[in-house]
């Protein structure tokens, strides 16, 4: 998964959703609009899954990622 969040000034909104869009469209994800509205579990990729590029990470980064499971896991969506 990759998710990346950039400000875009206001005269550049236009294009940056026609950007959007087509990266969307270029590597078949889903928009919002397409949600079915299920919830899907969230879960850690392991690291020997051969369809993931993965790394070892440093214990900042372990106890951040066990955080964010455990929130996930816990508070209703909102």
């Amino acid at each position: 998964m990759v998710m990346v969040r950039l400000g875009v000034p206001a005269q550049y909104v236009a294009s940056a959703g026609r950007f959007v869009a087509d990266v969307r469209a270029g590597y078949g994800l889903a928009g919002s609009a397409d949600d079915d509205g299920r919830e899907h579990a969230v879960s850690r990729v392991p690291r020997d899954d051969g369809d993931w590029i993965t790394g070892p990470s440093n214990q900042d980064s372990e106890e951040l990622s066990r955080e964010v499971f455990d929130r996930i896991s816990t508070e209703p969506a909102s």
